[in-house]
């Protein structure tokens, strides 16, 4: 993806408060008697340009250096997860995501909207899963077939007000439900699989994608016990860790014609020679993958055993299971924000994104499936204690690969942006900064008494995001991007009372 490039040089002032930030005043600290910080560069309605501010980085501003608000799509800004775009054979956009109202007893909705305009003007927001109404929803997927069949598919909880999963890849049971958008009309809420029974054997985990042919596919893992009952897995050889969530299904949805998903691969049941009645198999995690023209799937896994130090991946093909990387310990519980991606690049190569949270500098790295050299550094932390918070990678068309990664620098509350990085021929992009997060901070101080001021500080902080490319090859981008508003009461520099809120908003970007 080309983005023209100016540098700082011209820009004046502007740039330096986009990428260095408005001021040092923070809630805890005295502000000068009734300060406040310069207001941020206004839009400039010209072309969309990448800015080599004075640090080196690039980030996506204006061509004053304002940055890039893009077009708000949520409505409550309570909370805000899994956002998903997809462009159609006709050029419609879709997103789709999960957003909370305000209101008690704060119900999570799945949302879908759409434009027709290159993503100047949109439809209402459509909840999909209004007539749910005795379990909570979790995360969705969007996708589109050969035939402008648009499907969101998404989890839903079990049982009596349970919840759907709310993260990508955690070790959570789900039922997955999904409409059909064709020719203007939204089909009834369908089910993937049948409802999970009291043993739990629902999804785990699930991909939806669209395979060589067009056609819309949902490839999901759960517990072989319901469905090889002679070979049913023991307590011991399933744990809640995710051990012995052996089994995958495919499915090839059809608009809102009823379907059957049939088994595709299981793991091989271990017995244990000292104990017949004692079996287990190998668990999956953070399925993720493609379909080729012929309707096999193509997967890698995070692999749940009893003997995993690490978290292991493998290639899930031709029936078989093939190690591809290992990363560090879990420590954290992060992994299920964050899973690798498998993409293929316009040579056929497949590659691993992931991240990596070891080492001097956490990074997202790209690991090539089958190569014994070392991965490449998409993007990595500056000096600790900066880091790599979160990333999510997309495949696009002729090979086409991005991915839009949040950074952090662990120090200053909100601090933190969301980059850009492409590869369109073979070779990774510089990271663009989408965000500029510091050029949008502002703050303000005003004098309560002799010894006396109260300062009111914004900021922001980057969430997750999502990408397409639209029919003329541009990129199309949902962005979460959360506000956080504090004050502080402050009598001779010292705080007597202080507090925040955030929140988070949905923004639709094009460049």
């Amino acid at each position: 993806m080309k983005i023209p490039l100016i540098r700082a040089a011209g820009l004046g002032s502007s740039l330096l408060v986009l990428m260095n930030g408005c001021g040092k005043n923070s809630a805890s600290q005295a502000a000068p008697p009734d300060a406040k910080s310069p207001a941020p560069a206004a839009a400039d309605p010209g072309k969309l340009t990448a800015v080599r501010a004075p640090d080196g980085t690039l980030a996506l501003a204006y061509p004053n250096g304002a940055p890039v608000d893009g077009v708000k799509l949520s409505q409550y800004d309570w909370a805000i997860i899994s956002p998903c775009i997809a462009v159609g054979p006709d050029g419609v956009i879709h997103v789709a995501y999960n957003e909370q109202l305000r209101t008690s007893p704060y119900p999570q909705f799945i949302y879908h909207r759409q434009s027709s305009d290159g993503g100047v003007t949109w439809s209402d927001p459509k909840n999909l899963s209004e007539d749910i109404t005795d379990t909570g929803v979790g995360t969705c997927k969007l996708i589109i077939d050969g035939q402008n069949r648009t499907y969101v598919v998404w989890r839903t909880g079990i049982g009596t007000y349970g919840n759907g999963g709310q993260q990508e890849a955690q070790n959570t049971v789900s039922n997955l439900v999904y409409r059909c958008l064709d020719n203007g009309k939204w089909s009834k809420i369908l089910r993937v699989h049948k409802p999970t029974s009291q043993n739990q054997d629902g999804s785990m985990s699930f991909v939806a994608t669209v395979d060589g042919a067009g056609k819309a596919q949902v490839i999901y893992n759960t517990s072989p016990n319901r469905f090889h009952p002679d070979q049913a897995l023991g307590p011991a050889g399933m744990t809640a860790a995710g051990i012995g969530w052996g089994l995958i299904f495919q499915e090839t949805l059809d608009g809102s014609n009823a379907v059957q998903p049939h088994e595709w691969y299981m793991s091989p049941i271990k017995v244990d020679p000292e104990n017949p009645y004692t079996r287990s198999c190998d668990g999956f995690n953070a399925l993720d993958g493609y379909v080729d023209k012929a309707g096999q799937p193509h997967l890698i896994a995070q692999v749940m055993n009893l003997n995993d130090t690490k978290t292991n991946m493998e290639v899930i093909e031709d029936r078989k299971q093939t190690p591809a990387i290992s990363l560090p310990p879990d420590a954290f519980g992060e992994f299920a924000l964050h899973p690798p991606r498998m993409l293929v690049d316009a040579k056929g190569v497949r590659h691993i994104i992931a991240k990596f949270d070891a080492g001097e500098h956490p990074s997202i790295r790209d690991y090539v499936i089958g190569s014994d050299d070392d991965p490449t550094i998409i993007m990595s932390a500056k000096a600790s204690p900066a880091a790599i918070e979160d990333f999510r990678a997309y495949q696009g068309p002729s090979g086409k690969m991005a991915a839009i990664i949040e950074t952090t620098d662990n120090v200053t509350s909100g601090a933190g942006d969301s980059w850009l990085v492409t590869n369109d021929d073979g070779k990774w992009s510089e990271p663009i900064n989408l965000t500029n997060n510091a050029g949008r901070k502002t703050w303000a101080g005003k004098r309560t008494g002799a010894l006396g001021s109260v300062v009111t500080v914004d900021s922001y902080s980057p969430g997750p995001g999502a990408v397409a490319w639209d029919k003329d090859g541009h990129l199309v981008m949902l962005l979460i991007n959360n506000k956080t508003g504090s004050f502080g009461l402050a009598v001779g520099g010292v705080t007597y009372t202080s507090g925040s809120s955030k929140t988070p908003m949905l923004f639709f970007y094009r460049i």
